[in-house]
């Protein structure tokens, strides 16, 4: 007797474990579910996708789709804002009717009972009701992101920013469930739309947990950590400045930064002690990050992100804890990061981008040492409660509705975790 649903995913990116926060998220999550109840469908531009080897045995089928972005390139920024919406209706009158065909005819193929999709961007947006009305099948949605955020990243202005997010809209109230990343997106979504939500926070596996520090790891140096994705400049360039002014030493030690990220987006206007590591795969970012003394968690405080970092959650905090780290958080005072260290006082909050604030902060850090491990302890108490794989696999069975224990436990010992 069949004892959990068929699923069809339908993403737009590729589940590979290692990806940034949402294609780990994925990976993670498949990997979960019994591979001979689930079917992936993945949109991709090219048509062109190498498949990650942890999920070979999964049913699969690749969609080439539009760029997510309009066919832009190369054209006036002028003509881009003005005549998107021409190309969002070829997009929708040339694409979309066959993208919604190919997913059916697959999903029918795999007899499917319910499509999972995460409303990550405008094609996503655009098919969700669709392919489920077309199945005539429940609907599962996931948001990471603010619709607003993400759909501006994606050009959209205007009435067409506005059509999409109604759309949105629809797709989630459409939803027989919905997984978000936040307790305030819960709330917010719940409220506002009427569909039952589940958080769910990307979780690390016990086994990579580090034992909390007790305290600084060095007598010479002062290391500050960070990893994944630098979305916030403004925020990372006042930090940097703030090390100027005291030149890159505090209480004696030499401040240094270390990073693991993919690209450096950022200009330096004076000398600095910045140890640069690019992207690592997890259990090597892990390391280095154990060896620091603390975890920079930048937010945007602009005004125009207000949303986002009241409703998102940065996926990276669950690795920062997982380090057995205390957290330097840099961002707004109302927003997803500063409720969670309210609830688990896991590091000292900055929300101020003059030299002198982020100085007194780091100097607490630095130096109070039974705050550093009260900290740190708390950090593993949230990881017990909150960001560890056994939350996030519970709640990914209640997102899907079935008995976690009709989850797959080992999947060929596969580590799979995010740092986005």
């Amino acid at each position: 007797m069949k004892t959990v649903p068929n699923i069809l995913l339908v993403t737009n990116i590729i589940p590979d474990e290692n990806g940034g926060g949402g294609s780990v998220s994925l990976n993670t999550l498949c990997s979960m579910y019994p591979s001979d109840r689930i079917g992936i469908c993945l949109l991709n531009p090219t048509g062109l996708v190498i498949w990650p080897s942890s999920l070979s045995h999964v049913r699969h089928i690749v969609v080439k789709s539009p760029p997510e972005k309009g066919y832009e390139h190369g054209l006036p920024s002028c003509f881009r804002t003005s005549y998107r919406w021409l190309i969002d209706a070829y997009i929708s009158q040339r694409f979309i009717p066959k993208i919604v065909r190919h997913i059916t005819d697959f999903g029918k193929s795999c007899s499917a009972e319910l499509v999972w999709i995460p409303l990550n961007s405008p094609v996503m947006i655009k098919i969700g009701r669709k392919v489920s009305n077309s199945l005539d099948i429940p609907l599962l949605t996931t948001v990471w992101d603010t619709p607003r955020y993400k759909l501006y990243r994606h050009g959209l202005r205007g009435t067409l920013l506005n059509s999409y997010l109604k759309l949105f809209g629809e797709n989630i109230r459409a939803s027989t469930r919905c997984s978000v990343v936040s307790e305030e997106m819960k709330q917010f979504y719940e409220e506002r739309y009427g569909v039952p939500c589940v958080v769910m926070q990307h979780g690390i596996d016990r086994k990579h947990w580090r034992e909390p520090s007790q305290g600084l790891q060095r007598d010479e140096a002062f290391v500050i950590g960070f990893a994944g994705s630098l979305y916030a400049l403004k925020e990372w360039s006042a930090l940097v400045e703030a090390l100027n002014c005291i030149g890159w030493k505090l209480e004696g030690r030499d401040v240094i930064i270390r990073q693991m990220t993919n690209e450096i987006a950022f200009q330096l206007n004076g000398p600095a002690r910045i140890e640069f590591y690019g992207w690592r795969p997890f259990e090597e970012t892990l390391t280095l990050l154990s060896d620091v003394d603390v975890c920079y968690l930048p937010y945007w405080m602009d005004s125009f992100y207000e949303e986002v970092v009241r409703l998102a959650f940065p996926t990276k905090l669950s690795l920062y804890l997982a380090c057995g780290k205390p957290v330097f958080f840099h961002g707004p005072r109302d927003s997803s990061p500063v409720h969670f260290f309210q609830r688990f006082p896991v590091g000292l909050c900055c929300h101020s981008l003059e030299k002198q604030n982020i100085i007194e902060c780091l100097y607490i850090l630095a130096t109070d040492k039974e705050y550093y491990a009260r900290a740190a302890r708390a950090g593993r108490e949230a990881l017990e409660i909150e960001l560890g794989l056994h939350i996030y696999r519970r709640r990914f069975a209640e997102f899907i509705g079935v008995s976690e224990e009709r989850l797959v436990y080992t999947v060929e010992g596969h580590s799979r975790d995010s740092y986005d």
